[in-house]
């Protein structure tokens, strides 16, 4: 059975670090299908990752698909000569956390956070990752079922809708 996963991610660190870093995340490609060509944009592309960090072939030795519905925000200057570029899109069977792991190492001064939201049994996880460090927190059960209940209350559902 195939598990959707909704990834957040937010990468934080000075503007030169993280502009680089966010440039070379992007895959273009041109497309054609009879006369009709176009163009795609990917901003988290596995395929530029496991260029930047090759130790991302032990985690799955063929390169994964790409992300779907996948978007980025534009750079985002901070005060301290920091930025910040985030990203939302999807996976199938597809855990981002270890890709992270292998990558950190790579960007000295980099930090990443990651939220992960599980959309077959609703669990969230967030992490924090920065060098060989990873910090990881789970939405307790209780916490979670608060929120889904407050959104059945909201919607006027009933059960597990």
């Amino acid at each position: 059975m195939a598990v959707a996963l909704l990834h957040r991610l937010v990468i934080t660190g000075p503007v030169e670090a993280v502009a680089s870093l966010s440039s070379r995340l992007v895959r273009r490609a041109v497309r054609r299908s009879g006369r009709v060509t176009w163009r795609e944009r990917n901003p988290f592309s596995f395929r530029r990752l496991y260029q930047l960090a090759p130790a991302a072939a032990r985690i799955e030795p063929g390169i994964p698909y790409e992300p779907y519905d996948a978007s980025d925000w534009p750079l985002l200057e901070l005060p301290g000569k920091r930025a910040e570029v985030r990203y939302q899109f999807s996976t199938r069977n597809l855990e981002l956390i270890e890709f992270l792991r292998v990558l950190a190492p790579r960007c000295p001064g980099v930090a990443f956070y990651l939220l992960t939201h599980c959309l077959d049994d609703g669990e969230v996880e967030t992490y924090r990752v920065r060098g060989g460090t990873v910090r990881r927190w789970k939405l307790p059960v209780a916490r979670m079922n608060s929120h889904w209940n407050s959104a059945r209350r909201k919607f006027r559902l009933s059960g597990e809708f």
